[in-house]
């Protein structure tokens, strides 16, 4: 439950949605969670995101053995959404740079949840769609 708070305080700025779980439903969380019934966990997962006020994105990106963990805001200086490209250019200006066309690429091998998703994924979406049960995106990055 403290992860889930964690990834809460990143995206919201509080943790007011968990605070507010009954015990039922923590121990509804839970318990789907250790008896691997992630349909009702990730209901009661739907009730701790508001995605249209989110403040930043709960991400951790590994490379090699490192683990870096940054509070990503989702959204550019004029409000676009960012990119998992764009991301990762912050993090690592010497593995990735941006093209004449805007577009961002690299030699690096870039794996979520097991594929390889485009550089010009919306990282709001990714996390949405890909996050963790802990509601942390995972990030790998393979030079």
């Amino acid at each position: 439950m403290n992860v889930l708070k964690e990834a809460s305080y990143l995206k919201q700025g509080d943790i007011k949605r968990i605070n507010a779980l009954g015990v039922s439903e923590t121990n509804q969380i839970w318990d789907s969670f250790k008896a691997s019934k992630f349909e009702p966990f990730w209901k009661m997962n739907e009730k701790l995101s508001d995605w249209s006020s989110i403040v930043r994105v709960p991400v951790r990106i590994c490379k090699g053995d490192r683990i870096f963990q940054e509070p990503i805001v989702p959204q550019t200086e004029d409000g676009q959404e960012k990119t998992l490209g764009q991301i990762l250019l912050e993090q690592f200006e010497d593995l990735f740079r941006k093209r004449d066309d805007g577009s961002i690429e690299s030699s690096c091998k870039v794996i979520v949840q097991g594929i390889q998703p485009s550089l010009d994924s919306s990282i709001v979406w990714l996390s949405k769609n890909l996050s963790h049960p802990d509601n942390f995106l995972y990030i790998i990055v393979r030079s």
